[in-house]
């Protein structure tokens, strides 16, 4: 289950009628700020206190923290509707100049800090962040790096994420923010994507442009005489280096590469080797898109952003742990959620896995002879009943909804029940849903659900779509309407009707009282007879 708070105040929760938004949706990313969405209507009770640049949006889910996100922009349409677009907690460090500096010999923990330290005098408390763990390190773990009046975001992903790798990853410790540099997030989660169940693409890009089988690394520059330090001196008198397994494949091709940090020709060497050993390699990057079986299965753990999960696909030779790299989120329409996993390799031929991928034509005819076996057997039962029952003191209406649905993976049964009661003081309205087994059909149920109930706002809408005979609930009264007009309504213990037909007797009283029943005669008379009350 989804929840939103907006400046700790609750924004959405799908199990209440005053606590709806349109259209919610989150987009996470690693190393990206992320974003967040929605539309709001004027009658919702946090209308008026979202705040563009200073409101802060959290998100839970299944009562986890899933993100931050602070309001960017609002847009408002001619109903006052507006649409809110939201900006991940990482973009905190848009906010921040990191001014002209060089910093020596300094560890990367070291330096994460320093570059965290700058950002938090330059923000408000509540855009600082707490410097967490650190777990990625430099070969020489001796850092030098200039700073130009970069923001601090740009100084990151420049001086640290393109250089050393590593993930920046925000969590919270309490009231803490925490701001964490990991070689990986280190969650191992136990769900498998797997070819023919829950994988929905996967596209693999080979690269060779920036191949190079002979590396001349060139270290910093000497201060007198400005020339860069080479690997000559412990190198045998070369000022290159070299694959001979991807001269031999590729042929010779010479590319240089610079580490303005490195003072010493032996940390320049040991540097230059690390390098040529990913540029000898073609980089082959894998990247899929997926299902989260927890939609299906609560027993299983949900996908988590920057999660290292298991993909099998055996088309395409592959049996490697992937890590989690987008979360693509619709909190109304969980079905529409993907998941997208990545995974960079480099080999000499190009492959990935133990096995050579088929010929693209046969996937595709695997692929789609599956989806016709699933398709051939998959039966729908739907049981859809509704009831209104009046009482001197309220207005209960129950529609009811028996789903069954059976798949060449599973078969599942649902009872959805849903109870509006109306009396003078209040509106209750309780959706309960009995559950045999956990099915994947999430969208059908959804689509079924939206085609006989509808939020506008404060009123809830009863009735299939394009029926003449549809019901309205607000919290002044129960309207009846055929074709657009209101022919009858409930409202303050009374009832009001355009047109009555009473076909056996109509009764005025109480039961402590007694009644006066009006009776039609088979003369076409109407008598009025007195009836005791019930002792």
């Amino acid at each position: 289950m989804i929840q939103m708070f907006c400046d700790g105040v609750l924004l959405y929760d799908p199990r209440s009628a005053d606590y709806i938004v349109a259209e919610p949706k989150c987009e996470l990313e690693v190393n990206k700020t992320g974003n967040l969405t929605f539309r709001i209507a004027p009658t919702h009770p946090v209308y008026g206190q979202i705040q563009k640049l200073k409101s802060e949006i959290t998100v839970y889910q299944d009562n986890e923290r899933l993100g931050a996100f602070r309001v960017l922009n609002v847009e408002q349409d001619f109903n006052n509707i507006k649409t809110v677009s939201c900006e991940g907690e990482l973009a905190y460090l848009l906010d921040s100049v990191q001014r002209a500096a060089e910093y020596h010999d300094v560890t990367v923990a070291e330096y994460f800090a320093i570059v965290i330290a700058n950002h938090n005098a330059d923000v408000d408390s509540s855009k600082q962040f707490t410097v967490g763990a650190v777990t990625v390190t430099d070969p020489n773990d001796s850092l030098y790096r200039i700073h130009s009046y970069e923001n601090t975001w740009e100084c990151i992903e420049d001086k640290l994420l393109d250089r050393l790798g590593g993930y920046i990853r925000i969590r919270m410790d309490g009231s803490t923010r925490l701001v964490d540099y990991v070689t990986s997030y280190g969650n191992v989660n136990p769900q498998i994507i797997r070819f023919g169940e829950n994988i929905l693409d996967l596209v693999r890009e080979v690269r060779g442009e920036n191949v190079a089988t002979v590396l001349v690394p060139l270290g910093a520059a000497d201060e007198e005489t400005g020339e860069k330090l080479t690997v000559k001196s412990v190198n045998e008198g070369l000022d290159y280096i070299e694959d001979a397994e991807a001269v031999q494949t590729f042929g010779r091709i010479v590319k240089t590469v610079e580490f303005d940090d490195v003072t010493v020709a032996s940390n320049l060497l040991t540097k230059g080797y690390a390098e040529l050993a990913k540029m000898s390699k073609p980089t082959i990057t894998l990247t899929m898109t997926a299902v989260d079986l927890h939609l299906v299965d609560v027993n299983i753990e949900r996908i988590k952003i920057g999660d290292s999960i298991r993909v099998l696909s055996e088309p395409h030779g592959l049996d490697e742990y992937m890590i989690v790299q987008k979360l693509q989120l619709d909190f109304q329409h969980p079905e529409n959620s993907v998941v997208t996993l990545g995974a960079v390799r480099q080999t000499l031929d190009g492959n990935v896995g133990k096995r050579k991928s088929e010929p693209l034509d046969a996937i595709l005819a695997q692929q789609a002879a599956m989806q016709q076996s699933i398709t051939a057997v998959q039966t729908t039962v739907q049981e859809c009943y509704s009831e209104i029952s009046k009482t001197a003191e309220e207005i209960r209406s129950e529609v009811s909804e028996s789903y069954l649905a059976k798949s060449a993976l599973e078969t599942i049964q649902r009872d959805f029940q849903t109870s509006i009661t109306q009396s003078a003081s209040e509106i209750r309205m309780d959706f309960t849903t009995i559950t045999n087994e956990i099915s994947n059909n999430v969208a059908a149920n959804q689509q079924l659900l939206e085609e006989y109930i509808r939020f506008r706002g404060a009123l809830i809408e009863l009735g299939r779509i394009g029926n003449a005979f549809t019901a309205e609930l607000s919290n002044e009264k129960l309207s009846f309407k055929e074709n657009g007009q209101e022919i009858a309504f409930i409202s303050n213990q009374s009832l009001v009707i355009t047109n009555a037909e009473i076909r056996n007797r109509l009764s005025l009283g109480t039961a402590e009282r007694g009644w006066f029943d009006f009776i039609p005669r088979t003369t076409g008379n109407l008598s009025i007879q007195w009836r005791d009350p019930i002792t």
